[in-house]
């Protein structure tokens, strides 16, 4: 049996057949999930890559010195 997706103008309405998610139906539910959070969010992906190199620059002024001695790190540490 395949998956029945019916939708209306309120609701959108998914069937899958636990056999088809081969014991994967938490993550195939935490997916949902996901995607219900991004859909509320008004974050651009402009703010995401700002963050992503904010937190990147943090975590390596924090964490260079442990990459003194390592080969292939000589001039940025």
């Amino acid at each position: 049996m395949s998956h029945v997706i019916e939708k209306s103008s309120e609701e959108l309405v998914i069937r899958i057949p636990i056999s088809e998610l081969n014991g994967r139906q938490e993550e195939f539910l935490d997916y949902i999930d996901y995607c219900l959070i991004g859909f509320k969010s008004e974050i651009t992906q402009s703010d995401v890559d700002e963050m992503v190199a904010e937190s990147k620059g943090v975590w390596w002024k924090e964490n260079k010195h442990r990459f003194k001695d390592v080969p292939g790190f000589e001039g940025l540490v």
